[in-house]
């Protein structure tokens, strides 16, 4: 027999393998800590983090309810799941499905109560990410680090930390070339210094 959860192949004795149920355990695990915070949040003594609009329009509809009723429901659900521990949740025919929304139910929690996750990447992986990119013209550069990175620079700002020697050109004849970390560089050193 092998595991129900669609994703997966591997063997097992039961409807989840044990792969699976250490994934539901992970979850499983995190809800006591989850559950103090949304009660708070359902009473409205804590703010929701991330919490759903009404009609999806980012706008209020009529007056505020007294409780967070998104909270509440959350708090109904994760008291639910705990009603059986992961190991038995392997043993139901339908454990692919309490699995799934077990580990959507703590998604949704842990996003209200934690927020968002933010995945920076470091600095040294920037350097290696970029070390086969080439050094480009400014009228070249600027909008590839727009589209590639998020941040907007101007020829002005190029040209000062060139003439601070902030920045270095990577050419010795026609328009100067940049490379990518070393703008990244200079504009990491010019944002700590303000």
């Amino acid at each position: 027999m092998t595991c129900t959860v669609e994703t997966c192949d591997r063997p097992t004795q039961m409807y989840l393998c044990s792969e699976c149920i250490a994934e539901l355990q992970d979850a499983w695990d995190a809800i006591p800590a989850l559950l103090p915070v949304l009660r708070l949040i359902v009473r409205g003594e804590e703010q929701a983090f991330r919490q759903p609009t009404a009609g999806g329009r980012g706008a209020s509809m009529g007056s505020k309810p007294p409780i967070n009723l998104s909270a509440l429901s959350l708090v109904q659900d994760l008291q639910l799941a705990l009603a059986c521990t992961p190991a038995q949740y392997g043993q139901q025919s339908d454990g692919w499905r309490a699995k799934l929304q077990i580990e959507q139910w703590v998604s949704d929690a842990d996003r209200m109560v934690n927020g968002e996750r933010e995945d920076r990447p470091t600095a040294d992986y920037v350097k290696y990410r970029l070390r086969d990119v080439h050094p480009m013209p400014v009228k070249h550069l600027l909008p590839w680090l727009q589209e590639k990175t998020g941040i907007r620079l101007t020829k002005k700002q190029i040209n000062k930390w060139a003439q601070r020697d902030k920045l270095h050109r990577r050419n010795d004849t026609g328009h100067p070339t940049y490379h990518p970390v070393d703008v990244l560089a200079a504009h990491h050193d010019d944002r700590r210094t303000q």
